[in-house]
């Protein structure tokens, strides 16, 4: 979305498997060696990742940093696609939150961004939700029939945080 890529806080990543057998996704440089996410001076513009991505086998994707100085928020539902069908849990975020969600990499999650603000990154169940100190995969596969855009979404971010106060998502 074009509100993403106004924003230099583009990287690029890398898949490896990591310990416990899961894939990880570390950013990486234009050369796919790993660097630091929280360093500015490691982030670029969408079409240097983009570029990047092109012109180096090592590098598997591009990814998006989160930032305290911006007011972008992404929230990831893990495990909710299931035969090519979105559990009913997750749908009701899609609805509610109403903006840009994409399908993660692994195909059976979604991810959505928003305009908003959290007070502390959160996560709970299949449920995560990072406004800053956090980099995202990015696969551009929208999910059919959600917005292009990344819409402001406060009070259904609300509703969501609410969530992690009161009873664990299925």
């Amino acid at each position: 979305p074009k509100t993403l890529k106004q924003h230099n806080q583009f990287l690029n990543f890398k898949i490896e498997t990591k310990e416990n057998g899961k894939p990880g996704k570390p950013p990486v440089n234009e050369k796919g060696y790993n660097i630091n996410y929280k360093d500015p001076e490691n982030w670029m513009t969408f079409e240097g990742a983009v570029a990047n991505y092109n012109e180096c086998e090592k590098i598997d994707g591009i990814s998006f940093v989160l930032s305290k100085e911006d007011d972008l928020v992404g929230i990831d539902l893990d495990d909710c696609i299931n035969n090519g069908s979105i559990e009913d849990w997750a749908n009701d975020w899609v609805q509610t939150l109403d903006s840009y969600t994409e399908i993660s990499p692994s195909g059976k999650g979604l991810r959505i961004f928003i305009k908003g603000k959290i007070p502390s990154n959160k996560n709970k169940g299949h449920i995560e939700v990072y406004g800053h100190d956090k980099v995202l995969t990015l696969t551009g596969n929208r999910l059919e029939k959600t917005p292009t855009n990344i819409n402001a979404r406060q009070e259904g971010l609300d509703k969501l945080m609410e969530q992690f106060n009161t009873k664990q998502q299925d």
